[in-house]
């Protein structure tokens, strides 16, 4: 059966609007249903000044219409200090909800990733386009798994919850960014991952998206490879001891697993 498809008119809610913005790239966003996606954005000009929320309206077929919120976010590098960063990558990422004077810089964004980003919930049913400026953007829809697969031998064996605790060997509780390396960590040791919990809405859109990025990517890895996908889970989670103290000793770039 062919999917109906949605028109998403993306309108403002005050400062910025859709036809003030643009994707930054060349890219086709992933967009996970019941999920949130990203996507890198920029102002056509700097006269309209930032807003945190952005009013979206999906027009379905039938006629019928949904109204669904945005939210405009900040993404830059987190500044690096040895002993309390051991576990992620000197370059590592955060979010923050977006300000009225943040300046962005087309060259930084796509060197860096550093820039305005827009996260949108999507809802069950979704599919078809969102409009960007003066440019329909296509979407890769996808289905959200409900969590990581089960990557080990025998299934899901799940002996209580993960806790989220700071520790040399677990990832970060105060970036939403490395929410899905909780995730992963928990499926290898036969856990229920933490429930992490963050004071701002776009740091919980933006622990959504890239925890749904990473349950895709590992669900589809697993189905091709069960044995590709146990080695990635455990270069991504690996932890190693100096006598009584654990250490994380994991992949801090994913991108090193080419």
């Amino acid at each position: 059966m062919t999917p109906s498809f949605i028109l998403m008119t993306v309108l403002s809610l005050g400062g910025v609007s859709a036809s003030d913005l643009q994707i930054v790239g060349n890219i086709f966003p992933l967009a996970p249903r019941g999920g949130v996606m990203m996507i890198p954005v920029q102002r056509l000009s700097t006269d309209e000044a930032w807003t945190e929320k952005v009013a979206i309206q999906l027009t379905f077929d039938s006629g019928r219409r949904e109204s669904l919120t945005g939210h405009l976010a900040w993404m830059e590098t987190i500044p690096y200090e040895s002993g309390a960063n051991w576990s992620r990558a000197q370059s590592a990422m955060m979010i923050r909800p977006i300000q009225k004077d943040d300046l962005e810089d087309t060259s930084e964004i796509l060197r860096t990733g550093s820039g305005p980003q827009l996260l949108i919930p999507l809802p069950l049913e979704g599919s078809g386009t969102i409009r960007l400026g003066k440019r329909d953007v296509q979407l890769q829809w996808m289905d959200l798994p409900e969590s990581m697969p089960a990557i080990s031998v025998g299934g899901k064996q799940l002996s209580g919850t993960l806790q989220a605790v700071d520790a040399y060997d677990r990832p970060s509780t105060a970036n939403p960014l490395d929410s899905w390396r909780w995730e992963v960590l928990a499926e290898r040791m036969g856990m229920e991952p933490p429930e992490l919990v963050f004071n701002e809405p776009v740091h919980e859109l933006a622990a959504k998206y890239v925890t749904g990025i990473w349950r895709i990517a590992m669900t589809r890895l697993t189905r091709a490879s069960r044995g590709v996908a146990a080695r990635c889970r455990d270069l991504l989670t690996q932890i190693c001891r100096d006598g009584n103290v654990s250490i994380a000793a994991w992949i801090t770039n994913p991108s090193s697993l080419d």
